[in-house]
């Protein structure tokens, strides 16, 4: 097991976010180097540019290029 994958609980500080990669096995992520200061973020997603179901092996095509609300 990765300790990344077994750490918590964890207080995210004020004005900081915590964030997660989309591959949890990979991903160097919050787990890995902490926190994002909010003046540290430059953009926001907005866009599914690509989504893949697991359980069926095959992309889900009504997902891929949906608005993230």
């Amino acid at each position: 097991m990765n300790p990344r994958d077994t750490f918590g609980p964890i207080t995210v500080p004020a004005d900081s976010y915590f964030v997660m990669g989309d591959n949890r096995d990979r991903s160097y992520d919050s787990r890995f180097w902490k926190f994002v200061r909010r003046d540290q973020i430059k953009g926001l997603a907005f866009i599914k540019y690509w989504s893949w179901d697991h359980d069926t092996l095959r992309p889900r095509f009504g997902n891929i290029g949906r608005l993230i609300n």
